[in-house]
């Protein structure tokens, strides 16, 4: 898997003065590329809304989902929050 250097770094926050759309992408680590475990835009969403997260999702990948914030702050507070530990 290829990684590009300036990503390697870990999450990036986005200042307040940048311009929208603020989007962030998830996926999950998987050791063994065919366990065929990946993450669902629909049960993400799902589970963004039961933890009041309530923002656009959608798939852009096997194993990955986009999710889409309204302002610079959420995006940065979704990145920093410890619910995603339990995906």
């Amino acid at each position: 898997m290829y990684t590009h250097p300036s990503f390697a770094e870990g999450p990036k926050d986005y200042s307040k003065d940048d311009k929208g759309p603020f989007i962030v992408h998830v996926s999950r680590e998987v050791l063994d590329p065919s366990a065929g475990t990946s993450i669902r835009a629909l049960k993400f969403g799902l589970f963004l809304h039961q933890n009041k997260l309530k923002d656009g999702v959608k798939s852009v990948g096997r194993n990955r989902v986009s999710v889409e914030f309204s302002n610079a702050q959420a995006a940065n507070d979704f990145l920093s929050n410890q619910i995603l530990d339990k995906i």
